[in-house]
Formats: C-alpha cells, sequence, structure tokens
C-alpha cells in the first residue's frame, strides 16, 4: 500500500480514538456532574429526572468505554492490523441483538 496512504488511514484513526475519547469523557461529565448529584438531592421528582437524563445514559457510557478501549489496543498495533472497522461492526452487531 502506498505510504501516503498508509500514513493518511492511521491519522485518521488517531482523529477517530480521540472522538471517542472525548466523547466518553463528556458522558461521564454528564454522569457525575449532573445527572448522579441531581438525583441525590431530591430537587427533582423521578419523572423529570428520567426526561432529563434517560436510564440508559450510564449503559452508553460502558459500552463506548468499552469500544475506546478497544480501539485503543488496535491502534497500538496499527502496524500489524492496519484498521477499526471491524470494531464497528461488532458493536453495531451487538445493538441489534440488544435492540
Amino acid at each position: 500500500m502506498n505510504v501516503i496512504i498508509t500514513v493518511q488511514r492511521e491519522k485518521a484513526a488517531q482523529e477517530i480514538v480521540e472522538a471517542e475519547r472525548s466523547y466518553c469523557s463528556q458522558l461521564w461529565t454528564l454522569i457525575d456532574a449532573y445527572m448522579n448529584p441531581l438525583r441525590h438531592a431530591d430537587i427533582m421528582t423521578p419523572r423529570e429526572l428520567s426526561a432529563l437524563f434517560p436510564s440508559y445514559i450510564p449503559l452508553i457510557y460502558e459500552q463506548h468505554c468499552l469500544q475506546l478501549h478497544k480501539m485503543e489496543e488496535r491502534l497500538m498495533k496499527w502496524k500489524i492490523t492496519g484498521m477499526l472497522g471491524d470494531i464497528f461492526v461488532k458493536m453495531l452487531e451487538k445493538q441489534e441483538v440488544c435492540g
């Protein structure tokens, strides 16, 4: 494969991993700084809290952290594997089963 294309693919993969890292960080901030404190403060009714923070937010956080970990591992072995697509396919397949 052309060296330029290989470098571009690796750079794109690094950007995807960084975007996923940022997304996980933002989800954690949502949970830790807003969702959990409001649940424990008794300021809002459970219905109001559910409207703002659906119960599946922690699950989304966990799934994306697992995804991030897999992508980071793959990036460390980039010279050998050189791809991330199969990780996304597996996540989508899992979501379809959980539906």
